[in-house]
């Protein structure tokens, strides 16, 4: 079958593109693609709309869910709303337009228990599910990475939004690796046309880290590439991330992660595993941010091991929604 994947793809989002990678490797033996306006709709067998936040209430993503496509056997796997805004801001008429539009899809199959609450409340269809975040069923590559340093190493991955912290985080991870800790910067967005692309923050980030006497740091290669990325991540013995998916390949990996976000989805992936308290909703406040990584680098390998029964018993999930969407999908 071909099946037409519908999301954020080709611009180097991280967990957008290990999504796309995700359900190439669940659905091997169909051809699945990222939809593009030049394809032809009449060749499309099955359309799977997923890969991130792509319902934002407040304004109908029309790119995610083509109209040209509405006809076609649909299922919307693994996609999550938008939190950005409360909930009483969202426009009545824009709701309404993922209501008719995602009407004729199979089944809606939410990534986080918020999005699934959020999804009943606003009566988005009639079938709602949650289900692990499919990247909890993507296969890693065995990439043979060597250590970045005879220091223990902290991976960092930022983002490029206004905002971001550099001269207080820069301040702390240098204080840090004086103390022994090499400091690996892993630009997770790294493409061209991409405004949002990190490895200009991770260059600054770098030079305000080297001003600290004593300090190690490097920003991983600048080329973007996706299975090497999320290899070199489980390849640190901590993360420090500003973002959700480099988190959960740290803790697939075994790898401790402290957070600095106020996504609920960041919140609801530590809050699954016990580890809601490595996270800091607040870019500016420097001395939680600091005083959580200490806590971290203390405490975060036994906590870790701890969650690790509960890693591998989301990862199975993952992987048995999987086979029941491809079972979905080949019964059409």
């Amino acid at each position: 079958m071909r099946i037409a994947a519908c999301g954020y793809y080709g611009m180097g989002n991280f967990g957008d593109e290990l999504f796309l990678l995700t359900y190439r490797q669940q659905l091997a033996g169909h051809e699945v693609f990222a939809w593009h306006p030049s394809f032809d709709p009449a060749a499309v067998d099955a359309v799977l709309i997923g890969g991130g936040d792509l319902i934002v209430p407040y304004s109908f993503a029309s790119y995610y869910f083509p109209s040209v496509l509405q006809a076609k056997p649909t299922w919307v796997f693994g996609v999550g709303i938008v939190d950005a805004y409360p909930e009483a801001t969202w426009p009545e008429r824009e709701v309404d337009r993922y209501r008719r539009r995602l009407s004729g899809a199979h089944g809606i199959w939410l990534r986080d228990e918020r999005s699934a609450a959020i999804a009943e409340r606003i009566r988005l269809h009639s079938r709602i599910r949650t289900i692990p975040d499919p990247v909890f069923a993507y296969r890693g590559a065995s990439l043979p990475i060597r250590p970045f340093s005879t220091r223990p190493s902290l991976g960092v991955c930022v983002h490029a939004y206004s905002g971001f912290p550099l001269e207080s985080l820069g301040a702390t991870l240098g204080r840090l690796s004086a103390e022994g800790f090499h400091i690996l910067l892993l630009p997770a967005v790294n493409h061209s046309a991409n405004i949002y692309a990190d490895y200009g923050v991770c260059t600054a980030l770098l030079d305000r880290i080297l001003r600290e006497p004593g300090a190690s740091a490097t920003v991983f290669k600048p080329e973007y590439e996706l299975e090497l990325i999320y290899a070199a991540i489980q390849r640190c013995d901590f993360l420090l991330s500003f973002k959700l998916h480099p988190t959960l390949a740290a803790l697939r990996g075994g790898v401790p992660a402290f957070c600095v976000s106020k996504q609920g989805k960041v919140k609801s992936l530590l809050s699954r595993f016990g580890l809601e308290d490595f996270l800091e909703p607040d870019e500016s406040a420097a001395g939680r941010i600091e005083a959580g990584l200490r806590r971290l680098l203390a405490e975060g390998k036994t906590r870790l091991q701890a969650a690790a029964p509960l890693l591998r018993q989301t990862e199975r999930e993952a992987e048995a929604a999987f086979a029941e969407l491809r079972r979905e999908i080949e019964a059409e």
